[in-house]
């Protein structure tokens, strides 16, 4: 566990200016939860959590999702590069609406470095989904998130759940009113869902 300890300790010094990273009650435990997954350790698997899939890491705005869920990018079951949905979105409307296929697999050209453990393939991570547009393009419109997922789900046996982490302020219900209730079926199986409490740490 001593990889966790080195996160944990990163977690408290924010190299950007920001405040310290309180690890409380609320994010003790999940802390405690993401280091089992990404340790690949068979205990995280109980009340229906599963190895198998991805994480997605839910709460309101400010509470910490994102830097938690960034702390474990480097990690020797699979790494992952995290990207925000508004980055993916800008990139599309740059390269063409079809960019998003890119999404679709591994990230490409960032696996074998010593900085990743030597992994093959790297993983992705979306953090604030939801937060997106919809581009229009000479009358085409693209919600760039609904389509990779959709895509990724239909390559599940080929590039497998645990490759993609997710974050985001929406619930089920709000996900389902954003996206339709068979984006909302997919979410379920494809990530494990998990709340981070607590009060916006921005104030």
């Amino acid at each position: 566990m001593f990889i966790h300890a080195k996160i944990r300790a990163n977690l408290l010094v924010q190299s950007s200016g920001k405040k310290e990273y309180q690890i409380d009650e609320f994010t003790d435990p999940v802390f405690k939860q993401l280091s089992q997954y990404f340790s690949n350790d068979p205990g995280f698997e109980k009340d229906g959590m599963l190895l198998s899939k991805g994480i997605m890491l839910i709460g309101d705005v400010g509470v910490g999702k994102t830097d938690l869920l960034k702390a474990f990018s480097q990690n020797k079951r699979l790494c992952f590069f995290p990207e925000t949905v508004n980055e993916v979105e800008r990139r599309c409307r740059i390269e063409g609406l079809n960019f998003w296929q890119v999404y679709t697999g591994y990230v490409p050209g960032r696996g074998h470095s010593k900085d990743v453990f030597y992994q093959p393939n790297i993983g992705w991570m979306f953090d604030d989904l939801g937060t997106e547009e919809v581009i229009k393009d000479y009358g085409n419109t693209l919600d760039v998130m609904e389509r990779i997922i959709h895509e990724r789900y239909m390559k599940k046996d080929v590039i497998p759940f645990y490759s993609l982490h997710i974050t985001t302020n929406l619930n089920g219900e709000l996900i389902e009113k954003r996206y339709g209730y068979r984006m909302r079926s997919r979410i379920r199986e494809m990530f494990n869902i998990i709340q981070l409490k607590g009060s916006d740490r921005r104030k």
